[in-house]
């Protein structure tokens, strides 16, 4: 917070101030910020003449993705998370064969617990065709605390049939507003 004393005038003869606390106004030392891992790898499996299954629930901090808010104003804030369709050479696996969830919710990795940083995706999987909200905090939440927060997650993605063979490449997008 901080206070600012803002200089008014209501008419040609009457002027005067008044102070206003400003909780939006953070200075440069604080901050909100996300990262993830550099690489994901679903590994491998063999395709036939059935839908197979691909799942992997990613462990370890590298792997993980979070939030570091440091500016524990009342703004509020919300990641959002898509993926792009799976690609090898030619061959496409549509984004419309992969799902996510969450396993464990929100970890606090530094900082100060904010019951009011919480994940939308949930514990059992959601298709991810198109983009997910993630990690949040709603406005006028925060009271005054500042952390890194993170969270583990599960990804499955269906195999067509028949799907050819290869190493497929795709693109995690995670975006904060």
């Amino acid at each position: 917070n901080g206070s600012f004393t803002f200089f008014f005038t209501n008419s040609a003869w009457n002027v005067g101030s008044a102070i206003a606390s400003v909780d939006w106004i953070t200075p440069t030392s604080w901050s909100l910020s996300i990262s993830w891992p550099p690489t994901l790898s679903l590994g491998a499996t063999s395709v036939n003449s059935s839908v197979n299954l691909l799942e992997k629930t990613f462990t370890g901090a590298s792997e993980y993705f979070q939030v570091e808010d440091t500016i524990w104003a009342d703004a509020g804030y919300y990641t959002t998370l898509e993926m792009t369709n799976l690609q090898y050479n030619t061959q496409t696996i549509a984004n419309t064969n992969m799902y996510v969830k969450t396993v464990g919710g929100i970890t606090l990795l530094s900082g100060t617990a904010n019951a009011n940083v919480i994940t939308s995706i949930g514990t059992t999987y959601t298709n991810i065709s198109s983009p997910l909200t993630f990690i949040m905090r709603s406005a006028w939440s925060n009271g005054g605390k500042t952390g890194t927060y993170w969270a583990q997650l599960a990804i499955k993605v269906d195999i067509p049939a028949f799907q050819k063979a290869g190493n497929y490449t795709w693109t995690i997008i995670y975006t904060i507003y």
